[in-house]
């Protein structure tokens, strides 16, 4: 399996079209760690802007097992800025915070590979990434202000340039829908400190422009995904918290080419690093760092982050 592995790997690059989907298994859209301190509590009613920047960056590409592929020499660098405009009317739904954003992110990408030493491909891409919004957020708080909870619906959609011979392009543009039910908790403890978590299931549609090494065209169906993003936070003071985040992910069903299940290329990662907020009147500013300690059927780097967040 390692040897057709590593040829479909070789092949692939070689003739530039080796696309997101053949780095990994999965058809996430969603950017893992983007979420952290204080995520499961909504805000009060008005209109914010959150700004999301983040850079990831991998030089390694491992296989089924975890160990990294051998004789590769791999480099992946994104940069992607995504300002969400998110609003909370002061309408109140089952008890809860009603609200609804929608997020234009746009990116950066840069591919460099070579096998045994022989330089196979480098591509970059750089434009649009897929459209996200949500049409229902619900924000739960308890009387005490100790427990808190976010319920969401995210949907992406596949509105970003999507070149299958180009395969930079495929990193932020997926071509097919995704529909993420989420669930976000945050809980305060004594002193002030928090934990949180946002757990999430994504569900996709086919990908009908899929190419496969062989330039034959086809359908990509992406498997089920869970993953979540965790965060400690311990207030330093009135204005600033630090502690730690991270995230977890897991492919929990196969990609299916055509209708076939594709074995053994389920993606996982998990990934910690510390994170700092200062907040100020009207805004907050996150900073945070992620490294990916393990991983399969992916690359395996680090996430950098800045979020700015603005009440208008």
């Amino acid at each position: 399996m390692r040897i057709l592995f590593v040829l479909v790997l070789a092949c692939s690059i070689a003739f530039g079209f080796l696309s997101a989907d053949a780095l990994s298994g999965g058809g996430q859209h969603y950017p893992n760690g983007a979420e952290g301190f204080l995520c499961g509590v909504a805000p009060g009613p008005g209109a914010y802007m959150v700004n999301y920047s983040a850079w990831y960056t991998a030089s390694r590409l491992n296989l089924d097992d975890g160990n990294e592929q051998k004789g590769l020499d791999f480099h992946v660098n994104v940069f992607v800025d995504a300002p969400r405009f998110l609003f909370f009317p002061g309408l109140r739904i089952l008890g809860a915070d009603y609200g609804f954003y929608f997020a234009l992110p746009i990116y950066y990408a840069d591919l460099k590979t070579s096998y045994m030493g022989f330089d196979l491909m480098r591509d970059h891409s750089s434009g649009m990434a897929d459209l996200v919004f949500s049409p229902l957020i619900l924000g739960f708080h308890s009387r005490d202000k100790k427990k808190h909870m976010i319920i969401g619906f995210d949907v992406y959609a596949p509105n970003g340039h999507y070149d299958p011979f180009h395969p930079a392009t495929t990193i932020m543009a997926r071509n097919h829908w995704t529909f993420e039910p989420n669930m976000a908790l945050s809980w305060i403890l004594s002193h002030g400190i928090d934990l949180s978590a946002k757990f999430i299931l994504d569900f996709h549609t086919e990908n009908d422009d899929y190419v496969d090494i062989m330039l034959n065209k086809g359908s990509l169906r992406p498997g089920k995904e869970f993953h979540f993003d965790y965060a400690l936070g311990i207030p330093l003071s009135e204005k600033i918290r630090l502690g730690m985040n991270g995230f977890y992910y897991q492919q929990i069903e196969d990609d299916k080419i055509d209708g076939k299940a594709i074995s053994d290329e389920r993606g996982f990662v998990w990934a910690l690093g510390p994170a700092i907020k200062y907040s100020g009147t009207r805004w907050s500013l996150i900073f945070k760092q992620q490294f990916e300690i393990a991983s399969r059927n992916r690359p395996q780097g680090s996430f950098s982050w800045m979020k700015f967040q603005f009440e208008f």
